[in-house]
C-alpha cells in the first residue's frame, strides 16, 4: 500500500530548516537548492558537507532487513550554503 503524499508549505520547510538538525531530502533539500527530487537525491548520494548518510542496520517494522542507507540533509550546512540565516 502506497503512502499518501502530504503537501508541505514553504513556511514549514523554512521552519524545519531553522529548528531541526536534519531534514528529509524530499521536499526540504530539493526546495532549498531549487532542484528536482531526483537531483536532490543524486546530490545526497554523491555526499558532501550538507548530507548525512546513515547505514542500514536492524529490522524494518515489517520484519525485513533494512537494505538502503537513510539520507538526510544537515540543516545548518544547507542554511549556510544557500544563505538562509
Amino acid at each position: 500500500m502506497a503512502k499518501a503524499k502530504v503537501k508541505i508549505t514553504e513556511a514549514q520547510i523554512l521552519r524545519d530548516l531553522k529548528e531541526k538538525p536534519t531534514v528529509p531530502i524530499d521536499p526540504h533539500v530539493a526546495w532549498a537548492f531549487g532542484c528536482s527530487r531526483n537531483k536532490a537525491y543524486a546530490m545526497a548520494q554523491e555526499g558532501g558537507d550538507c548530507f548525512l548518510r546513515i547505514e542500514p542496520g536492524g529490522k524494518r517494522p515489517d520484519g525485513e532487513d533494512k537494505e538502503r542507507p537513510m539520507l538526510r540533509g544537515i540543516s545548518a550546512a544547507i542554511r549556510r550554503k544557500v544563505g538562509i540565516e
